[in-house]
């Protein structure tokens, strides 16, 4: 542990990642020349009071990572909203829906210019279109577009997903208006998918159970398309989902497989290199089976290092191995530093390292049954402490029952995935074996009912928790100080998590009193219907037509506003008041009596027939907002008429929702 601290590239690694940060949050280099001068200043300043400054060469390096991946030569973004000859070449498959089927598209020419950069492609489904394959050229005439933003406070932001994955516009096209254009030259990752749906087809010849070929395809191929949506809940809330995607445990398990049946060739000259040689064009070869989905590369990349780290001074040095890999892949890719995998496998494979030993230590079994359970159980406790805060922030769930879960399963994953390989290698060579196939069958579904009955225990999974990311740092802080002052045991150090705690207390009190503190009045987006809230103090209010399809909507939003003292649903009323100000909804039912309306604030849904400029000239309207529920052809002649009479509009389908706030 303590040789880690002078290893060199933590150090670059560090300063690396804080110039990714840097530049995508704040982006300093605007310009290749304007950066390189910024970057020789800062050395130059640096040199005079650091002896070692040249490092901090590695936090510019990082910027200006971000800013070629962002700009590269020839960027697409000149051409963005106009119409234009696009040349796409598909580079990935995303998740359809029953609407659009997504592409993640390599920009190649735009009016036969060549251009870089990727999009996102939505295409209109189709039945009878020929499907499109990865390396085929799309061409049409079309725009690039902005990327979809969250329409709703506290949605997930797909738009800004999209740009942390390097994705910066989107295209639609619609059905017939596109030709495609075959790949005749050769494509390594073409040729890895048409080999992955091979072996899929093969395992649906065998496995007839869904749920049981869902789980066999995500475990050995990574495609988890066909694993049934109550199965993966269940596996959430039972905290074993890492199990269904290929990460560090499943290349972890075929690691040691491989370097146990190439023992035999430690024997020969130079044995451990040509070992690790063949190891590491097995696994990245595996890698590329699988569709080189970042969660394996990172495991791979990580397990390759420490097979270097064997190569050299036969020791495991897992911590060296797993900054150094850290480190090449953002080398590689610096958006991988916002990819949640990412984040939580180092996260878990880091406290793994530092805490799992501690905690091994604090009880010593005399049985190795016992030992066994026992380093299984600190296991699953280090990485869970190591992902946790970042499990609350993006996922807002805890499973507790995560022990249990991992004691039970963890043991038979090995088994699993060995039995999955001799299923799957059986298909291959054309055997039929069903007596082997079934018990494999029966063993899954025993485990998976094992899952399903943690998943029922509701009072022991905790949901919709209120972890900002102002938390995620703070209990890191807490956490790693908490681990030092147990291994330490210094007063100095005891001190100091102490203040950590206080610090962390003091934090959750101010968001509290934040939240309790704001009165809001929000005018949700909902598609053909309304949805009203108004917030005071710890009160909310809803108003809806659609009680229960409202549950999604407002999820979120009461977890973001804890603490919450009473929530009541209630029928439509025409009229509110906020900010001094009087609101007034009109919908489909509402009748004219003529009367101006004193209002300043005007709200119109579920399309209701109007006058909107006899009533903008006779009123003292500010403000009109339309919600999801109006016809697209009367919200364009709302909005030009709101226009003519010089008054706000607010179209909740183009800007969102309306949201009006004060602090008490």
């Amino acid at each position: 542990m303590k040789t880690i601290w002078n290893y060199i590239p933590l150090y670059l690694l560090l300063l690396y990642a804080l110039g990714i940060l840097t530049q995508f949050y704040f982006c300093i280099f605007t310009d290749f020349v304007q950066g390189f001068f910024v970057l020789l200043i800062f050395f130059i300043s640096c040199r005079l009071f650091f002896k070692k400054a040249e490092l901090l060469v590695f936090y510019f390096l990082g910027m200006h990572a971000v800013y070629v991946f962002q700009n590269p030569k020839g960027h697409f973004g000149k051409n963005e909203n106009k119409t234009s000859e696009i040349h796409l070449k598909i580079q990935d498959f995303l998740k359809a829906n029953k609407y659009t089927k997504s592409y993640v598209a390599e920009v190649c020419f735009v009016d036969s210019i060549s251009c870089t950069g990727k999009v996102l492609l939505r295409i209109a489904q189709e039945s009878s279109a020929h499907p499109l394959e990865i390396g085929d050229c799309v061409i049409a005439h079309a725009r690039f577009g902005e990327l979809q933003k969250k329409r709703n406070p506290h949605d997930f932001d797909y738009g800004a997903y999209l740009k942390r994955k390097n994705i910066q516009a989107q295209v639609f096209l619609k059905r017939n208006s596109y030709r495609i254009r075959k790949s005749s030259s050769f494509n390594l990752r073409k040729w890895a998918a048409d080999q992955r749906l091979f072996l899929k087809r093969e395992l649906r010849g065998i496995i007839k159970n869904k749920e049981v070929l869902g789980i066999t395809e995500a475990m050995l191929l990574g495609d988890k398309s066909e694993v049934p949506k109550e199965v993966i809940t269940n596996y959430a809330s039972a905290g074993v989902l890492h199990i269904l995607a290929i990460s560090g445990l499943h290349v972890g398990i075929l690691f040691a497989l491989l370097n146990f049946m190439t023992r035999p060739l430690l024997f020969l000259k130079k044995g451990k290199y040509i070992r690790w040689v063949f190891v590491m064009l097995f696994m990245w070869g595996f890698a590329l089976l699988v569709g080189l989905a970042s969660s394996v590369v990172r495991a791979v990349a990580m397990f390759s290092f420490v097979g270097i780290a064997l190569c050299i001074s036969g020791r495991f040095t897992v911590l060296h191995s797993l900054v150094s890999a850290a480190f090449v892949l953002l080398l590689f890719n610096p958006f991988f530093l916002f990819d949640v995998g990412f984040q939580l496998s180092y996260s878990a494979v880091l406290f793994l390292v530092v805490l799992q030993p501690f905690l091994a230590r604090l009880w010593r079994p005399k049985y190795k049954v016992l030992v066994y359970f026992w380093n299984l159980i600190t296991v699953s406790i280090a990485a869970q402490i190591g992902v946790l805060p970042l499990s609350l922030f993006y996922f807002h769930q805890f499973p507790s029952l995560f022990v249990l879960s991992n004691l039970v399963i963890l043991p038979f994953v090995g088994l699993v995935l060995f039995w999955a390989l001799l299923v799957l290698l059986f298909a291959l060579s054309g055997w039929v074996l069903p007596f082997f196939v079934k018990r494999f069958t029966d063993f899954v579904l025993l485990l998976n009912e094992f899952v399903d009955w943690v998943a029922m225990q509701e009072a022991y999974i905790f949901e919709n928790v209120y972890f900002p990311s102002g938390y995620v740092w703070t209990s890191y802080v807490c956490i790693i100080l908490g681990i030092v002052s147990l291994k330490k045991k210094k007063k100095g150090v005891l001190f100091v998590f102490s203040c950590a705690l206080v610090f962390f207390l003091l934090l959750h009190l101010w968001h509290n009193k934040e939240n309790r503190e704001k009165d809001v009045f929000v005018v949700f987006h909902k598609y053909k219907s309304s949805l009203l809230l108004k917030k005071s103090k710890a009160v909310i209010e809803v108003y809806t037509d659609s009680r229960s399809r409202d549950s999604l909507y407002l999820k979120a939003y009461f977890r973001e506003n804890f603490p919450i003292q009473k929530v009541a649903f209630r029928e439509f009323e025409n009229f509110h008041k906020f900010q001094n100000k009087t609101i007034a909804v009109l919908d489909s039912v509402w009748k004219n009596t003529g009367d101006a309306l004193k209002v300043q604030i005007l709200i119109l849904t579920n399309s209701p027939k109007l006058n909107l400029e006899r009533l903008l000239r006779d009123s003292e309207v500010e403000q009109v907002v339309a919600d999801g529920s109006n016809y697209p052809s009367y919200k364009e002649r709302w909005r030009k008429t709101c226009q003519k009479w010089d008054v706000n509009y607010h179209d909740t389908t183009e800007k969102g929702a309306f949201i009006m706030s004060k602090k008490n």
